[in-house]
């Protein structure tokens, strides 16, 4: 979560944290802390949700960056070729059109990597 929308929000002071992390572009940054057990509504479903906080320019369109331990909470199924993901939560379910949703950000920057490990024969 950028630090910009974590103080809009207000929720509190968060916890500190020592973690770095290494960015595609391989330059390392320091987290401006943890906010644990937060409610995040998507479609008609309301999960709890634990957030790292950065302080990166965010776009206004994609705030936040959902992760794999948020869809496995609620058990999505993200089905590629007809651009559909499935929450599902007991008995209900929501359906989300995934290429709609997805949009490249305003200020569109590539990101990706080349590694290149040389291996002795």
């Amino acid at each position: 979560m950028p630090l910009s929308l974590f103080k809009k929000l207000g929720l509190g002071a968060p916890r500190p944290t020592t973690v770095m992390l290494q960015l595609t572009d391989r330059s390392i940054t320091h987290l401006e802390g943890v906010i644990e057990d937060v409610s995040l509504q998507i479609g008609k479903f309301i999960f709890h949700a634990d957030f790292i906080i950065l302080d990166y320019e965010a776009d206004e369109l994609v705030p936040i960056i959902l992760g794999r331990p948020l869809l496995a909470i609620g058990d999505a199924i993200i089905k590629v070729r007809e651009g559909k993901m499935i929450l599902r939560v007991d008995s209900k379910e929501a359906v989300f059109n995934v290429y709609k949703a997805i949009q490249l950000p305003r200020h569109y920057e590539e990101l990706s990597m080349i590694s290149v490990v040389e291996v002795d024969d």
